[in-house]
């Protein structure tokens, strides 16, 4: 089986199960909307974003350090494991310390408890770093898609049945902590690791030195992933920020979840290529043709039906989420461009390549979503910071090209030429989204126009695979690019 073949069979095996769970969540989620109010979306969204910031520093970046390391002994993998359990729970205690401030900086007390429960994930995360790394280091895709899709499927019924019987912004931190726990259970289950009861740090101080490079790059990534969240609490209050967490979810939670995938299978078969610079382009060229052929028809289809599924939910109170989440869908295409250059930059041993671009992230994406909502959060509102996301990509993108060009022989001609089939897919969508108008607006807004909206992109897009490229869903994560 050669690199490519590889990649792509992990991104049939990741990718099925991805979307099973994303399906899954995202009806979950839906359902939620009905229960909850913008509120208590907006308390459990800052809760959650301070724990993901934490969570980037779990194991210090040591997960990839185990996907990529040439040999690993039994004694070092016992060793790792401890230390990222300590790593954990010096986190969980530092961020039950700071939880009185953080709620006294919102002025809301409630948030403070929200915190510490959140944060008590990355005690169940770091347990099972370990053995869930070892197999993605195996390419064993079949049962990490099996772990992520069970954990993600009981999470989310959690999340639903805490919701309807009351809990508001409780259910959505006890589900996150939930899904920690199912992640961990699971992989016990198909891939049972017992470590040994020792510690030597001399032993992979090598290990964790190439890992807090990675996990410097991962904080500063998550702090600006995560900035808009914080900023829009501080700036326009909770309410606003829970219409802006659902707007959000819609188009970037779907590309998020399949950029994850894809990013999960190429780093260890990047890392199989690294030595060769040309098989390692081809590989980076397949990689962004397959993810933008991926989610360019379902952020195309997000966007034509937005205003008709936000009236459904919640008896309108999201509806102003729909022009926000029209904006996002374009930030999400680019920011799933964006986002492949990092395991790149890792495979080809280079970590510090991947900070420089959380740093630079870092002060574009901060200093535009905290000027935006300065000149203009009071006036425009939330959607301020979608053109923020918007405005920010040409930059980033250029940047990582710059590095990647010293990495591997990358040409633009090739590089457009493997985004081509997804640019004109989603053309050939606002094609028949425009002749399907006139036909929608006999139609009921809600359920209906939804409905056809939905299933017209679904099926023109499918036609456009399966006829014009010749493509199945194998077919067209196992074709080789020949870029």
């Amino acid at each position: 089986m050669n690199t490519r073949h590889r990649l792509a069979n992990g991104f049939l095996w990741l990718g099925s199960s991805a979307l099973v769970s994303q399906l899954v969540d995202s009806v979950c989620t839906i359902a939620v909307l009905w229960f909850v109010t913008r509120e208590e979306m907006g308390l459990a969204t800052l809760a959650w974003s301070v724990a993901v910031v934490l969570e980037a520093l779990n194991g210090l970046g040591v997960a990839s350090a185990i996907v990529q390391s040439p040999e690993l002994s039994r004694r070092q993998l016992s060793s790792l494991f401890w230390y990222v359990l300590g790593v954990s729970v010096v986190l969980v205690a530092l961020a039950s310390a700071a939880s009185p401030f953080i709620a006294r900086a919102y002025g809301r007390p409630e948030i403070a408890p929200m915190v510490i429960v959140a944060s008590s994930k990355l005690l169940l995360v770091g347990t099972a770093l370990v053995p869930l790394q070892l197999l993605n280091r195996a390419l064993d895709f079949r049962r990490v898609g099996m772990i992520t899709a069970c954990a993600t499927l009981f999470a989310a019924v959690a999340r639903v049945l805490l919701a309807a019987v009351g809990f508001g912004a409780w259910a959505l931190i006890v589900a996150s902590v939930s899904h920690g726990g199912f992640v961990c259970l699971f992989v016990y289950l198909v891939a049972p690791f017992r470590p040994d009861w020792v510690f030597k740090f001399t032993e992979i101080r090598r290990l964790t030195a190439f890992g807090a490079k990675i996990a410097a790059s991962a904080v500063v990534y998550h702090f600006y992933r995560n900035a808009d969240f914080l900023l829009v609490g501080r700036y326009l209050g909770m309410q606003a920020l829970g219409v802006y967490r659902v707007a959000f979810d819609l188009p970037m939670g779907i590309a998020t979840a399949i950029l994850n995938v894809v990013n999960r299978a190429a780093l260890p078969v990047y890392a199989r290529v690294a030595r060769d610079p040309q098989e390692l382009a081809r590989t980076f060229h397949f990689t962004a043709r397959s993810i933008t052929l991926l989610v360019s028809g379902i952020l195309a289809i997000i966007w034509a039906s937005a205003p008709d599924l936000l009236l459904l939910l919640g008896k309108g109170q999201w509806i102003a989420a729909a022009p926000v989440v029209r904006v996002l869908c374009v930030a999400a295409w680019l920011r799933c461009l964006a986002q492949t250059f990092p395991p790149l930059f890792n495979a080809a041993g280079r970590p510090a390549f991947v900070l420089y671009d959380s740093v630079l992230s870092l002060i574009v994406m901060v200093g535009a979503f905290a000027g935006s909502l300065q000149l203009w959060g009071d006036r425009v509102g939330v959607i301020v910071i979608s053109y923020a996301w918007l405005a920010s990509y040409p930059v980033l993108l250029g940047f990582e090209w710059a590095m990647a060009r010293s990495v591997i022989p990358l040409r633009v001609g090739a590089y457009l030429r493997a985004l081509l089939p997804a640019v004109d897919g989603v053309a050939l969508l606002v094609g028949a989204f425009v002749l399907f108008e006139p036909l929608r607006r006999t139609l009921r807004p809600g359920v209906a126009s939804f409905t056809a909206t939905v299933a017209a992109g679904a099926l023109v897009y499918a036609a456009y695979l399966g006829l014009g490229l010749k493509l199945t869903p194998r077919r067209l994560l196992a074709r080789a690019s020949d870029s």
